[in-house]
Parts: C-alpha cells; structure tokens; sequence
C-alpha cells in the first residue's frame, strides 16, 4: 500500500510539470490503432511513463517482473524493470485489446497516445485536399484512395503500411508534429502525420504552405486547430 502510494504521488507530480511545461513535444508518441493491433513504441528506461487511451484501462497482462505499472481510469502509468524489449496486452473496458511492444532508451519520460480511430480526428466539413500542378483526374482517384486507407487502415489490402513515431518540422513552433505511419502502394507514398496546436492561438494550416514541388497532394483533416487540439496532415508523393 505504501508503494502504490509513492508511485501515485510520483505520478501525480509529473503530471503537474506535465502541464507546466506544456510545449516539451520529444517525449508525445500518437498512435490511431483498431481491436487487437500491435503497437511498437519507445519508453524511459528510469523514469515513469504514461500511455493514455479513450476508454478506461481494464486488466494489463505482462510477465512478471518486467513492468511496475499502475492503473488509473484511462490512464496506465508503466516503468521497466528489465533493459530488453517488453511485450504485454492491455485491454480496456469495452473489450478492445492492444499488444504492445516497447523498447527502453534513454530519453525522459514519455508519453504514449492511443486513438481508437481516425473518426475521432476527422470533421469532413473541416478537411482540406490540394493537388500539385498536371494531376489528371486517373491519379487524383488513386490519391483519394490511398488517403481513404491512410484514415482507416485494417479495411485494406494492397498497401504496405509501417508504423512511426518520429517527430518532425512544419516550421512553426506552435505546431507540434510527429509522423505516425508510411504508407506505399499503387504506385504513391503517403506520409500520415499527426499535428497538435500547442500554442495559445488557433492555428491554421494553409495547404499552400504545406506543399513543395514534390507533392502530388496534401491533406488535412481540419484547416484550424484550436489551442490543444488535433489534426491529421498528408503528404503524398509518387514513387
């Protein structure tokens, strides 16, 4: 009882500096992940780290002595206790479960984000598609393919998906970015990056701005970000 106590004072602390140091982004890893899909991240190998999901974390099955862990609603707050790789299954209170897959570096403590799916991101009426100068109207259907398989990737066969979580640059301090998946097929390479407003402004996401002379398109899931708010941008290139 007294060590559970500990770790939720510790956990309660950090997610006060949390919340102070709001624009630190190295740490932030979002995944958007269906029923039974594996996740491959990356954690803190002596701090406390946190994953985060939309419903309440129900049962978490590891072996033992591999993980400290502690659940709080939809929160689970993860430490390792072993330098290898650690696999586990968490399963939340409506029945989905996630396999994890989480290696330990050397970084601080991170925080990982579980979206249940696109839809959660996606406001139709907000979205945005630009194209680059001679797409015909053949490659502008296979690009609205592709972006249709990026949004909800386990309908679709025919496309290599793989997984990231590397940060990247938009070249605007209030926009945080991190690219979450790759996606290649029917000739096109998709890049599906997730976008967060961590300014204290609404932030607008000028396709024009967005776009270089090697991009057949780009897409975004809602020009205008509200301070803590986020979206879905795509880069599409040809192979």
């Amino acid at each position: 009882m007294l060590r559970q106590f500990k770790i939720l004072l510790i956990l309660l602390v950090l997610i006060s500096i949390s919340k102070v140091n709001a624009t630190s982004s190295y740490e932030d890893q979002h995944f958007i992940k269906h029923d039974n899909d594996k996740i491959v991240a990356f954690i803190s190998k002596g701090e406390i780290n946190r994953i985060k999901f939309e419903e309440d974390v129900a049962a978490i099955n590891v072996v033992s002595g591999e993980l400290e862990y502690n659940i709080i609603g939809k929160d689970i707050y993860i430490r390792p206790l072993v330098s290898k790789p650690i696999n586990f299954f968490i399963t939340l209170t409506n029945d989905v479960s996630y396999k994890f897959l989480v290696s330990s570096e050397n970084v601080p403590s991170a925080q990982i984000f579980i979206h249940k799916n696109s839809d959660s991101l996606l406001n139709v009426k907000d979205s945005a598609l630009s194209y680059g100068d001679g797409v015909t109207e053949a490659l502008k259907s296979r690009i609205s393919k592709i972006i249709e398989v990026a949004l909800r990737p386990s309908r679709y066969l025919g496309y290599e998906i793989r997984n990231h979580s590397k940060r990247i640059c938009l070249h605007n301090r209030d926009l945080k970015s991190r690219l979450v998946s790759t996606l290649s097929g029917d000739k096109l390479y998709l890049e599906k990056i997730i976008v967060k407003n961590v300014g204290r402004k609404e932030q607008v996401l000028n396709l024009s701005d967005l776009m270089d002379s090697r991009q057949l398109a780009s897409y975004v899931s809602k020009e205008r970000l509200m301070p803590g708010e986020l979206g879905i941008l795509i880069r599409i290139y040809g192979e």
